[in-house]
């Protein structure tokens, strides 16, 4: 698999900005203790041609995270570098796999620290929060995100623990959606219908495939009366 004119990794999930059309960005993620989150810049997007843009030349940037003292918050670098990215990654992010763009504001997850880590595509600033939040224990793995007409959520998939679906409301509040009483298998493979009333997920080592609806029939971004958050 190449990123650009990167052929070297274990590439595990995308994510785009397209806010500026004249300077698109595509991040990439790599499953590995050190795999480095990576940025790739088309020289010369050609929208006539959009199928094509992500063959054409341009310039790949690996990411370095700065933590402040806390460790929960802190400022990033694109560099050129890849060694100077695998080191941050080993440290800050090791495992990074999930990862969702949205506005200025860019997810991903790592799967080793169990956290999300987000990127404020703007400013060069990025929090960081567990997400070891009541039932979801397991390590973050595919993340999607969906906007309805009230709210927007965030959903992940699990490896470990009892291997659910969670999810994140805008206010940082975490929640289980499901989960398996005999699965050891980790859960893949997120998606949703078009007017979000089905959820689809895999048991990946089971070989098992899903489709789930609420009970109340409302879409999975709607609001509910017994949602219980996860606190801690």
């Amino acid at each position: 698999i190449a990123v650009g004119n990167d052929t070297n990794g274990f590439f595990e999930s995308f994510a785009y900005d397209t806010r500026n059309f004249t300077s698109p960005h595509f991040f990439v993620t790599e499953d590995a203790p050190n795999g480095a989150l990576r940025r790739w810049r088309p020289l010369a997007p050609d929208w006539s041609t959009p199928w094509k843009i992500l063959v054409s030349e341009g310039v790949t940037d690996y990411l370095i995270l700065h933590p402040d003292d806390r460790g929960d918050a802190g400022s990033y670098e694109w560099t050129s570098n890849l060694e100077s990215s695998r080191q941050s990654a080993e440290a800050n992010y090791p495992g990074s796999e999930g990862i969702e763009a949205h506005g200025n504001q860019l997810f991903f997850v790592s799967k080793t620290h169990k956290t999300l880590i987000s990127l404020n595509l703007d400013n060069g600033s990025y929090t960081r929060e567990s997400t070891r939040r009541g039932l979801f224990n397991g390590g973050p793995d595919q993340i999607k995100r969906i906007i309805g007409e009230r709210q927007e959520l965030l959903y992940f998939t699990e490896d470990g623990g009892k291997n659910g679906i969670h999810a994140r409301d805008e206010l940082g509040r975490y929640f289980t959606v499901l989960e398996s009483e005999q699965s050891t298998s980790e859960t893949t493979g997120l998606a949703f219908s078009p007017d979000h009333k089905r959820m689809y997920f895999a048991y990946q080592f089971d070989g098992q495939v899903f489709e789930a609806q609420r009970e109340d029939g409302l879409p999975f971004w709607g609001l509910t009366l017994n949602v219980r958050y996860h606190n801690s």
